[in-house]
């Protein structure tokens, strides 16, 4: 696959202007609002741009200045804006420019194509002007710069908010560069006039690069400086489709939102050879907000298909997880050290992180040891007196913006119970004795969670302060807690039903908050305070479904999230889920965006590895219409698959291993 098979129509984008930008791996920048050719911030660690501006003017015949400036009035106002296609290593953009002058019909069209690079933390642009008058016309490309300020953050002060509080430069006296104490920018490009033909094309570039003051700039050809970056996009896409499978599917907008969402997790690899992990699983980073590595969005919301699409390039990210102290931070930063809090989640998300590479990869006698140290370190904190931890206050838990989830809840309590099966199943693995009390732990906990949460008038699982007071928040968190099995199948019927009757569900997703909660629902906050939700929380809620045997809810669920991959370029950190819409004061990407995928093959196919190396699929095809997928590759073996109500097909290193009504199959034995 190649990134044009991950192009979008820049028209049908309904993400927010200052949402779209383009990264190689080491920088993002963004194109300036509604221009042909202009260009606005560039993001690359430990630097950035704030309020940089490049608008690209013509000047034809040395008398006529035509600016590209994204002008929304009538008659000659300059270049018109066309549209142009998104990649995921460049975009490109139209312009044209149709007048009557003195001198007869000026014509020509502009075509830019805007690259940052992967060699440096840089930028070029390739402008291509196209003569479309009837006669000669001798042009001359002029970019106008505004540099704004230069920012420079150390790597370790990378979280979770873009850089702020830059410096005004000083411009040095070539007019192409501007320095600060730490930092500087420079630019060049070609001012030389050329007769252009009619018919003809002139081409030239401009190339922004940033760096440290006193450093030089890299005097590479822009030319194999795009093609490097375009090579470095080419190879990731290909290291991760080497075991994920291409999807095929009749459902309308289903095959584009499973690569999308595939993409979400390619775009967030960051390979800044400053950096301490390599690659730097970013939470989000496109424009500048989260570059540290969250626990959660990663580990949590992509356990399994994180290690079936990048292999050992996590082994570092999860030896830095454990390494920076889980019970004092929530993520790493690109210069490897914590920041954060101790988040309710973490235990939970490492856990589930070491299971599912253990399913993938086999199990890792370091990484089990690890897991288990951190399950009875989280256990230790128990209230002797209910069996369930407080997990403190909304700066530990969700972030809602009012009280309501916090403190005793159903989730995270419930994921204990995960946590010491799990390292039950790997303690049987490596022989350990003491996995029979942790398995009766496990019992123990849930038994908990429903005795003293279990709200029988409102059906629901409340959560209860130290103070004694009890609150009902109609949080989706619930039915993470129906995953880890803390809900009898009488009470996961109530909870399920109450996913419509609650006001869950929306036309373009879910809510994080039910809407007859008038208490917690607001609209300003959708990931965690209703009105739509975090974007892994969608998938995750179709995969309790799925796990649970709700295949019609689990279909209907995932389906109203398909417009995003025909209307979004990536996933950002939240949408909204009465119209696809998407907050434009939050994160423009977001890694959990990947959790789409791992819903479609993992649940929705059924992909069930085990410890033994063994694996059955069991899928869960749509009432109508077929999904198939090819080119699996799991534990050295190449699957096939297809599925539909009437019949399933699976296909095993080119053997037929099943082809009949669907039910759950044995692929391979350990």
């Amino acid at each position: 696959m190649k990134p044009e098979n991950f192009s979008i129509d820049l028209r049908a984008l309904l993400t927010p202007p200052n949402h779209v930008w383009v990264g190689s791996g080491r920088t993002t920048v963004k194109p300036l609002e509604d221009t042909a050719a202009g260009v606005s911030d560039l993001i690359s660690a430990p630097f950035a741009t704030l309020g940089f501006r490049a608008v690209c003017h013509f000047l034809i015949d040395g008398t006529v200045d035509l600016a590209d400036t994204g002008d929304r009035g009538k008659d000659d106002v300059g270049i018109l804006y066309c549209g142009g296609t998104w990649y995921p290593d460049a975009i490109v953009r139209r312009g044209s420019y149709h007048h009557f002058r003195e001198g007869g019909l000026l014509s020509f069209a502009v075509e830019s194509r805007l690259t940052p690079l992967f060699d440096a933390s840089a930028f070029v642009l390739t402008v291509r002007f196209t003569n479309r008058s009837q006669r000669s016309l001798h042009a001359a490309f002029r970019p106008s710069l505004s540099v704004g300020t230069l920012a420079f953050r150390p790597l370790d002060e990378w979280g979770y908010g873009p850089p702020k509080a830059g410096k005004e430069p000083t411009a040095e006296a070539d007019g192409r560069s501007w320095s600060t104490a730490e930092t500087l920018l420079s630019a060049d490009w070609d001012a030389r006039p050329a007769e252009v033909l009619p018919g003809g094309t002139l081409v030239r570039t401009l190339t922004v690069e940033i760096c440290k003051a006193g450093s030089k700039p890299a005097a590479a050809d822009p030319a194999s400086r795009v093609k490097t970056a375009r090579t470095n996009w080419e190879g990731r896409i290909d290291a991760v489709f080497e075991n994920l499978p291409r999807i095929e599917s009749d459902l309308p907008g289903l095959k584009e939102y499973y690569y999308r969402s595939v993409l979400c997790g390619l775009i967030c690899l960051w390979e800044h050879p400053d950096f301490a992990l390599h690659p730097q699983f970013a939470t989000s980073g496109m424009d500048g907000g989260c570059m540290c590595c969250y626990l959660w969005d990663l580990a949590g919301y992509l356990p399994r298909i994180a290690p079936l699409a990048f292999g050992e390039k996590l082994l570092p990210t999860v030896r830095a997880m454990h390494g920076i102290g889980l019970d004092r931070f929530y993520a790493v930063t690109p210069a490897g050290t914590g920041i954060g809090v101790s988040y309710a989640y973490s235990v939970w998300s490492f856990v589930s992180l070491v299971w599912g590479m253990a399913l993938i990869q086999g199990p890792s006698r370091e990484f089990y040891e690890e897991a288990k140290r951190l399950t009875l370190w989280n256990e230790s904190k128990e209230d002797p007196g209910t069996g369930l931890i407080d997990y403190g206050t909304q700066k530990n838990l969700l972030e809602m913006r009012g009280a309501g989830w916090e403190h005793v809840t159903a989730s995270p309590n419930a994921e204990r119970a995960f946590c010491l099966r799990r390292i039950a199943d790997l303690g049987d693995f490596f022989g350990d004795r003491d996995t029979a009390a942790w398995r009766a732990k496990a019992d123990g906990i849930l038994e908990a969670v429903r005795r003293t949460l279990w709200n029988e008038k409102e059906g629901w699982f409340d959560c209860l302060y130290p103070d004694g007071h009890r609150e009902t928040a109609y949080s989706i968190q619930v039915y993470d807690a129906v995953r880890a099995g803390a809900a009898t199948p009488a009470m996961s019927r109530i909870l399920f039903d109450k996913l419509s009757s609650a006001g869950f569900l929306g036309a373009y997703g879910v809510s994080s908050i039910g809407q007859v909660d008038t208490v917690h629902y607001e609209v300003n906050d959708p990931d965690w305070s209703g009105s739509g939700a975090y974007t892994g929380e969608g998938p995750q809620l179709v995969q309790t479904l799925f796990e649970q045997g709700e295949d019609a809810l689990a279909w209907d669920v995932l389906g109203r999230h398909f417009w995003m991959g025909r209307h979004l370029a990536y996933f950002p950190q939240e949408h909204s889920c009465d119209r696809p819409a998407l907050p434009a004061h939050k994160r423009a990407n977001v890694i959990s965006g990947m959790a789409g995928a791992e819903a479609l093959l993992f649940s929705a196919f059924g992909i069930d590895p085990a410890l033994d190396g063994s694996c059955r699929i069991n899928p869960h095809p749509p009432a109508t219409g077929f999904v198939s997928m090819s080119g699996l590759r799991l534990h050295g073996r190449m699957v096939d698959a297809r599925m539909s109500a009437d019949v399933f097909r699976l296909t095993v290193d080119g053997r037929t291993v099943y082809d009949g009504a669907p039910r759950s199959v044995e692929a391979w034995k350990g």
